[in-house]
């Protein structure tokens, strides 16, 4: 087994790209992250799952790294519900919270907003094939999947499958229209969820989301 180790000094070369080819800000740093994520994927199948971010009221950074997740249709989870006096914060709680006070309800003026709305985005739930894209355009809060409905293995399709999308009411509070494209739209039990069934012999889906 070999090693790398790398000294404090040449880290900071590399972060702040003193060393030839590194990343020279935030944006590319976490898109180097990624990249080297899915490279690990590619070459191990394993899944991958975006832990623990989110310890900011930043919501620029918030959008920024929840568009990459999408881009590279990576899960995530944010850190974190409340400040709680965590221990290994280093700043006030309020800045990694999503309500003020858990003991309450999260609604009104114990919920931080502007950081809720730029966390709760559009996504599939479950999809009835094979993802090739999703995005979410918080300016427009327009939303875009993109599916083919053969297997991941290409064995087989899922043609009679539904996929299902979340739409959190904070980004349609007035409702949404919905337009998809070689499938057919089927009412949930939730307002907050959209689902989608391929029409017979169709190889890919596309569905479009935008505020009523």
């Amino acid at each position: 087994m070999a090693a790398l180790i790398v000294a404090p000094v040449e880290v900071t070369r590399i972060v702040t790209g003193l060393v030839a080819g590194a990343p020279t800000d935030c944006a590319e740093i976490e898109q180097a992250v990624f990249d080297n994520a899915d490279q690990q994927s590619t070459r191990t199948g394993d899944a991958l799952l975006l832990s623990e971010y989110g310890a900011t009221d930043d919501t620029a950074t918030l959008t920024r790294i929840a568009n990459l997740a999408d881009r590279h249709m990576v899960s995530w989870q944010e850190w974190h519900y409340c400040g709680c006096s965590d221990p290994t914060t280093t700043g006030p709680g309020d800045v990694q919270a999503l309500v003020k006070d858990p003991a309450n309800p999260p609604r009104g003026a114990n919920v931080f907003r502007n950081k809720l709305k730029a966390l709760a985005r559009p996504y599939p739930q479950a999809i009835a094939g094979t993802p090739l894209s999703f995005s979410f355009e918080p300016a427009t809060r327009r939303f875009e999947l993109v599916y083919e409905t053969k297997r991941a293995k290409g064995q087989g399709t899922f043609n009679r499958g539904l996929t299902d999308v979340f739409l959190p009411e904070i980004q349609y509070p007035h409702g949404y229209r919905a337009q998809v494209r070689g499938g057919s739209l089927f009412p949930a039990s939730s307002s907050r969820h959209l689902i989608v069934r391929a029409k017979p012999g169709a190889n890919r889906i596309t569905l479009t989301v935008a505020p009523r």
